[in-house]
């Protein structure tokens, strides 16, 4: 079984919410088939929060933005010797990286 994961995004209260979606293939009972016949799913089953209206048909993976299938890909990590010692991001995370020392050290103490 193949499970390949879409993400709606969706605004709702000015927060963006990210909405999972999934579609089964190869599934051999009835309960996944689709109107036709077939045994994919034609629509994004439980996105629609709505009373009323249908749930999004899911659309084959070329219809779908670029930039969608990069928010999938993990942050990379800040490398403190190529860092730049005047970004803001740089001071923030060394201070983040000494407040955990010192809780550490604390905790040892007691």
């Amino acid at each position: 079984m193949n499970l390949l994961v879409f993400y709606f995004f969706l605004w709702t209260n000015q927060v963006l919410t990210a909405r999972i979606c999934t579609r089964l293939t190869a599934q051999p009972t009835s309960l996944f088939s689709s109107e036709s016949g077939g045994s994919e799913q034609k629509l994004c089953q439980g996105i629609n929060y709505f009373k009323e209206g249908s749930d999004p048909p899911l659309l084959a993976d070329s219809e779908y933005p670029e930039w969608l299938w990069d928010t999938l890909q993990p942050k990379q990590p800040v490398d403190e010797e190529s860092a730049d010692v005047n970004n803001k991001a740089y001071w923030r995370r060394l201070r983040k990286i000494k407040l955990r020392q010192a809780n550490e050290t604390r905790k040892k103490k007691k």
